[in-house]
């Protein structure tokens, strides 16, 4: 099972390879194969089955390689992604939070009427669905108001002077 596993990914390695150097060398020609390969559905299923064979052989293979690990999750201490490989994500409610906070000081420095309503209606958005799930507001709707129509009195202010 490895050993056509090895000859498998061998395969599909050398036909990449191929494929790159006439992509290279003779684009018009490599245009020409690739009109053709979605140009029936029988080709089209070989050429899924072909990328299934070689995804398979790959997985079937990768333990037995001399660097397993390159396929592997990476460790904490070289990557860090926001903390989702640390296994921390933030919460629905945390997200609402920003995003309106996000939203007020982009809506404050709108520079169309256009620009402005679309992130009040972003805010109001972010707003009814934090209060969907019974979170605490980071504002009181009297607030919000407040900020939208402050916002709204600096857009106009804005376009007065242009």
């Amino acid at each position: 099972m490895q050993a056509a596993a090895f000859v498998v990914v061998c395969g599909a390695a050398i036909w990449l390879a191929a494929i790159g150097l006439v992509m290279a060398l003779r684009p018009r020609l490599a245009l020409a194969l690739l009109r053709r390969t979605a140009a029936t559905q029988r080709i089209n299923i070989t050429e899924q089955g072909l990328r299934l064979l070689a995804g398979t052989a790959l997985i079937v293979r990768a333990p037995l390689s001399k660097f397993p690990h390159v396929l592997s999750c990476p460790t904490r201490a070289k990557f860090r992604w926001r903390g989702c490989l640390e296994g921390k994500m933030e919460s629905g409610a945390r997200f609402y939070w920003r995003r309106i906070c996000e939203e007020l000081g982009a809506a404050s420095r709108a520079v169309t009427p256009a620009a402005r309503m679309r992130h009040e209606q972003l805010v109001r958005l972010f707003v009814a669905r934090l209060k969907e799930l019974d979170a605490p507001c980071p504002h009181t709707d009297k607030e919000l108001a407040q900020m939208l129509d402050t916002s709204a009195n600096a857009l106009a202010d804005a376009q007065a002077l242009h």
